[in-house]
């Protein structure tokens, strides 16, 4: 089942299924591809959660391409700009 994002930030309060629905926006596209889809509203904590899922996936690769799809995403505010 496909998890929809509302338009606010998620923190650490965020449950289970919201958690693992944001690691789910991080996978493999293809060899040597990943891809990251952006959340509407960004935050720290979810930033944090893509970070390490990006980590997971791309530990045994030497190189790889990376695509950002921000399609759904808002312009960051001044917290996560900085």
């Amino acid at each position: 089942m496909k998890y929809t994002f509302g338009k606010r930030p998620y923190g650490p309060e965020s449950t289970p299924e919201e958690i693992q629905a944001m690691r789910d926006r991080i996978y493999v596209h293809g060899p040597g591809i990943l891809y990251w889809r952006e959340l509407p509203v960004q935050s720290l904590f979810h930033l944090d959660i893509f970070e390490q899922r990006l980590k997971e996936l791309s530990d045994d690769l030497s190189a790889y391409d990376l695509i950002v799809d921000l399609v759904e995403a808002s312009p960051p505010g001044p917290q996560i700009r900085e």
